[in-house]
């Protein structure tokens, strides 16, 4: 368990003396152990131009936290037999194709663009500041003006290799949003959102107003506010989502239960099983943050003999940095949500106090890699 913590401190760590020393102006941290959220802290302020607290209920950038949320989704419409995980998607695409090469249109699965070893381009978005204008989802894929982000192309061989690719998880948003009819934001809520009761997470994009008031605002590394306090993303599956840190462990208690024996949770136990099965093994110096090394269905996993005992993923937009870390049998994780891009010298340490507190096994948190989107 936790140390007994003062106001500013948890599991022992000193949060506001950190925060300031890297420029964070706000966190929000959940803790899940033995499969309840445990601890709810919020530390900082929205905005460092006002003095309005980040509490528990704030809404952070889930950044691409938001692929982990959204592969649930997809999951539970392939436990439907609505989706098949190694079908072409070309041949369920309408408005647009994975572009074709001189061998032709190549076979992608969808299972390939979630592992993301589709060999598809264009890793991760800036987002659209306030005022300018926000691209359709076919714009973005094609990179036509206004688009701010290069067209969605294969870069490699389909199935050889491991190449993050938020550009694939964009291909996926289309391919839902053309098989039910329904716009993401719609299509999320029903499948995850609601049913987790994640009453303080939206993946509306913009970022309508009746929310703004309990939004973090974005932050550079300096201390200063992001023009128009945060960017649209219309990849609203690879990076739209706004939510909590004990909302985002709702999501994480559910691929847990439905690991579990008594699959309670919102996917079949077959189909977590995949989610948290290795698929490819990460590149030698790209390891995610708590030493996470491989990929499965839409999440990252720290693999030991074959097996993924935690996932997670980092999430990285303009002004937000974030990580989620689940155990895959142990009932523990953490979230922890910032709006800098700092953040991460704060996560870091902050996770590695968690860990120590409440005797997490398994994880690298001493590693420090580069995170990834």
């Amino acid at each position: 368990m936790s140390l007994r913590d003062g106001a500013g401190t948890l599991c022992g760590l000193d949060v506001p003396a950190l925060m300031h020393e890297v420029q964070v102006p706000g966190c929000s941290v959940a803790i899940l152990d033995q499969g309840r959220i445990v601890e709810r802290r919020a530390f900082g302020v929205r905005s460092s131009g006002e003095p309005s607290a980040v509490t528990a209920q704030t809404v952070f950038q889930a950044c691409s936290i938001s692929k982990l949320v959204s592969l649930v989704a997809v999951l539970r419409l392939v436990d439907r037999g609505d989706l098949a995980l190694d079908e072409d998607v070309n041949e369920r695409l309408r408005q647009w194709h994975v572009p074709a090469d001189g061998g032709g249109r190549p076979r992608v699965t969808l299972r390939q663009l979630a592992t993301h070893t589709a060999g598809l381009s264009t890793s991760g978005f800036l987002g659209y500041a306030a005022g300018t204008p926000v691209p359709s989802l076919l714009q973005v894929l094609e990179g036509t003006a206004p688009a701010n982000s290069p067209a969605v192309r294969r870069e490699h061989p389909v199935g050889t290799e491991f190449l993050y690719s938020g550009g694939g998880t964009t291909v996926i948003q289309l391919l839902l949003e053309e098989l039910t009819g329904l716009g993401a934001e719609r299509l999320l809520d029903e499948l995850v959102l609601s049913p987790l009761g994640m009453q303080d997470s939206t993946f509306a994009q913009p970022l309508p107003e009746a929310w703004s008031h309990r939004a973090a605002h974005g932050h550079r590394a300096d201390g200063s506010e992001v023009d128009g306090a945060w960017h649209t993303y219309p990849e609203q599956l690879a990076a739209g989502l706004w939510s909590t840190p004990s909302d985002l462990l709702e999501v994480a208690l559910s691929v847990q239960r439905s690991l579990s024996a008594a699959g309670e949770g919102l996917l079949t136990r077959e189909r977590a099983a995949e989610m948290v099965r290795p698929e490819v093994a990460l590149p030698a110096g790209a390891e995610v943050t708590g030493g996470l090394n491989a990929i499965g269905v839409g999440t990252f996993l720290r693999v030991q003999d074959e097996w993924a005992t935690w996932f997670g993923h980092t999430g990285v937009n303009e002004g937000y940095r974030c990580c989620l870390l689940a155990s895959t049998a142990t009932g523990q994780g953490a979230v922890v949500m910032t709006n800098s891009d700092a953040g991460f010298e704060l996560i870091e340490p902050l996770l590695g106090a968690i860990a120590t507190s409440y005797g997490w096994d398994g994880l690298d948190l001493a590693r420090l890699p580069a995170p990834r989107g």
